[in-house]
């Protein structure tokens, strides 16, 4: 979270936040490069994916057999 690579957690408990969410809160406003870099990670992963296709295509429907358990065997 710091400039220098600190952690989340590791700010958190030396600033004496009761949580995580709060210095995040409090402090993520002042690193928009995270965001970038994130952005710029998943843009690579996504790149690198065989199917780059989004949304992904719904699965196929299975095939159903109705059985009709009334009915009389002919014969």
């Amino acid at each position: 979270m710091d400039r220098r690579g600190g952690q989340p957690k590791e700010v958190a408990a030396r600033a004496g936040h009761a949580s995580v969410s709060f210095t995040l809160d409090r402090y993520g406003h002042l690193y928009p490069e995270a965001d970038l870099t994130l952005r710029e990670r998943l843009e690579a992963i996504y790149a690198a994916s065989s199917d780059a296709s989004w949304p992904p295509a719904a699965p196929a429907r299975p095939q159903v057999t109705l059985i009709d358990h009334n009915r009389r065997p002919s014969g």
